[in-house]
């Protein structure tokens, strides 16, 4: 049997199996190597106490781009659903070929490690949500009823490492500052504010002093997250060192700094959660309070290696709320039309300290824009405006989408449905249709 190194597979995490694939086409990757490029170091999310439906949903979606964006493509083997000899015969041939094929489930994921011409049954090794490993074996039958990737190496170019690194950093920091969002949770009804980044600790903090775990259901949903956010922190500690390397340059001092706190975090408040789980709370918290700060540090770092003119560094490292003008206003109203995704998102946040007409116009568009990280902060900043244009404009948008029939214009519109305070309840549209 190919069996999976031990390493390879240290949590449930949407990232793990991932990891394994692409450790068996590069032995020299590193696992913090490997999450620090693919942003499983920033996988911090929440949507209720006792649900994980919004990670899982996030975690692949994210695992996937940032595998592909480090050299290498991701292939749905069963997606459209293929006939049973079909999905035998492509697993079949992956494995004689040697190419890793990720399986997941609800809790459980992993590598295809075996097959048995015999008896047609596939070995699969994975690792469960408490971290135990265990290998199983089941037929094409069973088997269709999992989510199955092939990963195989790109012929495309990726670009140099240095730029795929600061990209790295830099998509770390958009996703560390996104906006809570209203989104759906399995477990709730249709409209619950969901966190990502900074925003979860908050969220799971103030949940968790509503509604204590009381089951042993809740206390193992507690479990499970905090030991996932403790791995990710741990990693984020080891990827920056490993970055920062022997160097005394600014960035690299920056990131040692940042380093030094997520393992703080890690061990002095996200590792005591599972052991005392009502003091919760105040543990999250403090690891907020910490990762603002280590955020901040590889924002300072990312400004000092792209080199960014003053204006639009300093202006991206002050507070949202701080007011903008001259040029760095016009560099912010730049940054968020012209600039990558990741710029885009931080753009649109810091504009929240202008009311300029020109910046609100440009959160307008941003509302449609292609990247939904960027469409999410869009419709936050104008909802915390300080004054009230940007809800006004907002109920623009929302009435002028009332025929809408794109499905993005269907979905900006249930998003803002959503929003409370926003749209009188005489106008409100339910949020499922």
């Amino acid at each position: 049997m190919n069996r999976i190194d031990h390493f390879a597979l240290p949590l449930h995490n949407g990232v793990s199996a991932w990891y394994a694939a692409l450790h068996r086409l590069n032995p020299r990757l590193s696992y913090a190597r490997f999450m620090g490029m693919t942003g499983g170091v920033f996988r911090t999310l929440f949507c209720a106490n006792d649900c994980l439906c919004f990670e899982r949903y996030r975690e692949r979606e994210i695992a996937i781009a940032g595998v592909q964006a480090q050299g290498f493509r991701v292939l749905p083997i069963n997606a459209p659903p293929q006939s049973p000899r079909r999905l035998q015969q492509r697993l079949i041939r992956a494995w004689d070929r040697g190419t890793p094929v990720v399986w997941s489930e609800e809790a459980r994921e992993g590598l295809l490690t075996d097959f048995s011409p015999d008896t047609g049954v596939f070995t699969l090794e994975g690792v469960d949500e408490l971290g135990e490993r265990s290998a199983i074996e089941r037929t094409v039958a069973e088997i269709r009823s999992l989510e199955l990737y092939l990963v195989r190496r790109s012929r495309r170019p990726v670009g140099r490492s240095s730029m795929r690194i600061w990209n790295a950093l830099l998509e770390w920091v958009a996703f560390a500052l996104r906006a809570p969002t209203w989104g759906r949770c399995a477990a709730l009804p249709p409209a619950v504010p969901c966190g990502a980044g900074i925003a979860a600790y908050s969220l799971w903090a103030d949940a968790l002093e509503r509604d204590p775990p009381a089951t042993p259901g809740s206390l193992n949903a507690l479990i499970r997250r905090a030991r996932r956010w403790q791995t990710s922190r741990e990693a984020a500690s080891e990827f920056l060192r490993e970055l920062a390397g022997t160097r005394r340059t600014a960035f690299a001092n920056r990131l040692r700094y940042a380093a030094d706190i997520f393992a703080r975090e890690a061990q002095e408040a996200l590792g005591p959660i599972p052991a005392a789980p009502h003091g919760a709370p105040d543990l999250l918290r403090r690891a907020e309070a910490w990762e603002r700060e280590a955020v901040g540090d590889l924002m300072e770092a990312i400004v000092i290696a792209l080199r960014l003119p003053e204006p639009t560094g300093t202006a991206l490292l002050e507070p949202p709320e701080e007011p903008l003008s001259g040029m760095a206003l016009q560099e912010m109203i730049y940054l968020a039309r012209a600039g990558s995704p990741p710029f885009r998102t931080l753009a649109a946040r810091r504009l929240a300290g202008s009311d300029h007409p020109q910046a609100l116009s440009t959160l307008t568009q941003l509302l449609y824009d292609p990247e939904e990280m960027t469409r999410e902060m869009a419709l936050y900043t104008l909802t915390v405006h300080p004054s009230q244009r940007g809800v006004s404009m907002l109920r623009g948008v929302y009435r002028s989408l009332a025929e809408a029939v794109e499905l993005d214009e269907s979905r900006l519109r249930r998003a803002i449905t959503c929003l409370p305070g926003v749209i009188p309840e005489e106008e409100r549209a339910s949020p499922d249709t």
